[in-house]
């Protein structure tokens, strides 16, 4: 088997399940309404992860450094949008981060970009 591969096995699978479950059966028993969410988020977990698995592997397949940089720089990008969104106390972005106001922004660009 391959080195760089950490295989995962039923039992650990399981375990984790078990976990998720047991954190599931707390939040019903203590009625925080959280068990909606938490299975919700398990699952678009398992989704993302496991997406995310195939296409680094198709990514670092290919053996290209410039291909790899591409994707950290977007994987930055992504998270550091999402960390803002979800911010309610994040400041405004320094003047010169800004796009100059002549420039023709693209229609995402005002959703996110502080004002």
């Amino acid at each position: 088997m391959d080195a760089s591969i950490i295989p995962i096995s039923d039992f650990q699978l399981a375990l984790s399940i078990l976990l998720v479950a047991i954190a599931g059966a707390v939040s019903a028993a203590l009625r925080l309404g959280l068990l909606k969410s938490l299975l919700w988020g398990t699952v678009r977990t398992f989704v993302q992860l496991t997406l995310i698995g195939y296409v680094l592997n198709y990514v670092f397949a290919l053996d290209s450094l410039m291909v790899v940089l591409v994707l950290v720089l977007l994987m930055c990008f992504i998270a550091a949008r999402a960390a803002v969104g979800r911010s309610t106390s994040v400041p405004p972005a320094p003047r010169c981060w800004r796009l100059p106001h002549w420039w023709p922004a693209p229609s995402w660009w005002a959703r996110w970009s502080p004002s």
